[in-house]
């Protein structure tokens, strides 16, 4: 059989073809860590080992990113081990908090966290477990979202804007969030906006202390808000915290100044508040996976 020269991919635009080779060459110069960062060992309950990475523990779930199978919700009581040579901080239901590498443990259900000296946990006692990369920007994470719509019968434009950019360090989890609306259209009358931006950051103890700093700003036109300023300061205490439940004490003390368009002063409220938050979480979908078992034998033949 003859051989058939291949043709070179024509329907391609130069400019693109351009830009394809360019990243295709850059890419074989990658570094090894930047392509291969799933190098985390996972050990089931049944002994199957799955190598991946390891993003977070809450809620009793571990979530455990891989390359064939995506990303894994595993409930933190079928895993026996666990191994990475990435940093985390490790928290306790005492509310200690670890930091460093894990390493393979010597018996199974235990966690070895290696930094300066290795320290070895419980895996029944470990309730959290968070990602600490290094560097600011692999710190950050956030997203942008951007919409637009447009109604041609009166020749209404809407555009919304929502931005958040969280940070996590091993003392501070800083995060930044923003919301956009405006409202155009050919009577200037019906124009109108809102807008607002949230910054938090807390403080995180090596107990079960935590401490938060609150700015919020917010504009709306619809209700002739021209600025409204909320500064806060929180405390809050975790009386426990295990895999399946939290209880929080909370206190805070806010500063709310306001002003309107309709009004040429301003108002300013001092407000403390306390709370508690309890949080119950159990994995329901054994339940779901039963519900076709029980309808078949509800209408099964007599």
């Amino acid at each position: 059989m003859p051989h058939t020269p291949r043709r070179p991919c024509r329907y391609l635009p130069p400019a693109l073809r351009r830009i394809t080779r360019t990243l295709v060459v850059a890419g074989l110069f990658l570094p090894a860590s930047l392509v291969a960062q799933k190098v985390d060992s996972l050990v089931m309950v049944n002994n199957d080992v799955i190598t991946g990475e390891i993003s977070e523990l809450t809620r009793g779930k571990l979530s455990y990113k891989t390359g064939n199978m995506g990303t894994l919700s595993i409930k933190w009581d079928k895993v026996k081990r666990l191994k990475t040579p990435h940093y985390y901080e490790i928290e306790v239901s005492s509310g200690s908090k670890y930091f460093g590498s894990l390493a393979w443990p010597a018996k199974d259900y235990l966690i070895v966290v290696v930094l300066t000296s290795a320290d070895t946990l419980e895996m029944r006692d470990v309730v959290s477990i968070s990602r600490i990369r290094e560097g600011f920007l692999q710190r950050t994470s956030g997203y942008v979202d951007l919409g637009f719509n447009l109604t041609r019968a009166n020749n209404q434009k809407e555009w919304s804007l929502g931005t958040q950019v969280r940070g996590r360090t091993p003392k501070w989890a800083v995060s930044l969030t923003g919301d956009s609306y405006f409202r155009f259209q050919d009577d200037t009358a019906s124009n109108t906006s809102r807008n607002s931006v949230l910054g938090r950051a807390d403080r995180l103890f090596e107990n079960k202390w935590s401490t938060g700093l609150t700015l919020s700003l917010e504009q709306n036109e619809e209700l002739n808000l021209d600025l409204r300023r909320i500064t806060g300061l929180g405390v809050g205490y975790s009386i426990t915290r295990a895999n399946d439940h939290i209880l929080r004490l909370l206190t805070s003390l806010l500063a709310t100044k306001e002003r309107y368009s309709t009004s040429s002063e301003g108002t300013t409220n001092l407000e403390i508040l306390f709370g508690a938050e309890y949080q119950a979480f159990r994995r329901c979908w054994p339940y779901f996976e039963r519900w076709p078992r029980v309808m078949e034998y509800f209408s099964g033949p007599p």
